[in-house]
């Protein structure tokens, strides 16, 4: 998996999906070559609003080693549904309740506390 931190995101109003551009030359992570366009996937990722949003994610083909990497923009976390703003956030809100006894947070729990209002998710 290859992140991203110089990209472009746009809106493909006809296909109602958000394409990630990245602006730097994908270098396979493995061995270091220059990789070439394999496919495009859909994720999609629920934002601070609890709206779902679908990316368009490309994948990459390494020519030497053959391994394939999708290229995910920094303002995603791998392997995760929520934005990173949200995760952020609810590990703030459970940071600030460190006296309490709190587990782990799952989807339940980021749905209630996105359904709290803004005032979890804004910036001060």
């Amino acid at each position: 998996m290859l992140v991203a931190t110089h990209y472009t995101v746009s809106l493909d109003i006809g296909k109602g999906v958000y394409v990630v551009r990245n602006k730097d030359a994908p270098m396979c992570p493995e061995c270091g070559v220059l990789m070439s366009g394999y496919d495009h996937r859909k994720r999609k990722v629920i934002g601070a609003d609890g709206k779902p949003r679908i990316f368009l994610i490309r994948r990459l083909r390494c020519p030497v080693c053959r391994q394939i990497h999708a290229e995910i923009p920094d303002s995603l976390i791998p392997y995760k549904h929520y934005a990173s703003e949200v995760i952020k956030a609810v590990g703030c809100h459970f940071d600030s309740h460190k006296n309490e006894e709190v587990t782990k947070p799952s989807h339940i729990t980021l749905r209630y506390l996105i359904g709290q209002g803004s005032s979890i998710f804004t910036k001060e």
